[in-house]
């Protein structure tokens, strides 16, 4: 695929640009690089294939996430709950903990 204008058009208020890297097509958009899978590679790459792309990458990263999120939570609660001297804690009080050191963090 070869980049003659990198400039391909406005999406939600900022614009995209087509752009050839070291390891291939990527999209520039918003200040964040967006790869372009091969199955995109074709001369007539146009804005609404680089809206397909940036909503899918954007779908998937919020997806992982909220299973990065989900895991650490239900990780912690098993830690918690084998502890050596027997926590006698409520799962509620233990999930509200968690839930709290998280706010924290963030």
């Amino acid at each position: 695929m070869e980049v003659i204008n990198p400039y391909l058009g406005k999406y939600s208020g900022s614009s995209v640009f087509l752009n050839h890297g070291k390891y291939g097509p990527y999209l520039n958009y918003n200040t964040k690089l967006y790869s372009v899978p091969k199955c995109f590679e074709k001369p007539t790459f146009n804005i609404d294939d680089a809206i397909k792309i940036i909503e899918y990458k954007k779908k998937m990263k919020n997806q992982q996430i909220e299973n990065r999120k989900d895991f650490q939570e239900e990780d912690i609660i098993k830690k918690l709950d084998r502890e050596p001297n027997g926590t006698s804690e409520d799962l509620d009080d233990i999930i509200k903990k968690v839930k709290s050191k998280k706010k924290v963090l963030d």
